[in-house]
């Protein structure tokens, strides 16, 4: 494993998590103007971002982070398959975990276990439904 790989992986276990989070948080709805800009061209082009899909191009249409990370896609883009059984998701990304759900615990995410009631907003009859399921 690379130097700078451990370094981000330590870093993830020390520094305060929710201090982080909010502070992520701050920045992607900061509108930082012409250093906003810069930096969407530097992530369009560090995880090569097709922008000739989103509905605008112009990577100083987005006034923050969060606009760009929620961007609208051109309707023709990325059909949704139309088979009921197929796992579709609507955002860009990659599949990090899966598994069985363990009674009601479904996933591990910033040092924190998750029900299916924490993650469907406290709703216990729709979490019945997830109950030993998968995610």
């Amino acid at each position: 494993m690379k130097l700078l790989d451990v370094l981000k992986i330590a870093a993830q276990y020390l520094l305060p998590k929710h201090a982080v989070s909010r502070l992520v948080g701050y920045l992607a709805a900061a509108e930082a103007g012409a250093v906003t800009t810069w930096l969407i061209k530097a992530f369009i082009k560090r995880f090569n971002i097709n922008m000739s899909e989103a509905e605008f191009e112009d990577p100083a249409h987005y006034k923050t982070f969060n606009a760009f990370f929620t961007r609208k896609l051109k309707t023709e883009c990325r059909p949704i398959d139309p088979v009921t059984t197929a796992v579709v998701s609507p955002a860009d990304g990659s599949l990090a975990q899966f598994g069985l759900i363990q009674g009601q615990e479904i996933i591990q995410a910033k040092g924190h276990c998750y029900s299916a009631q924490d993650l469907l907003g406290g709703d216990a009859m729709v979490a019945q439904e997830f109950i030993n399921g998968s995610f």
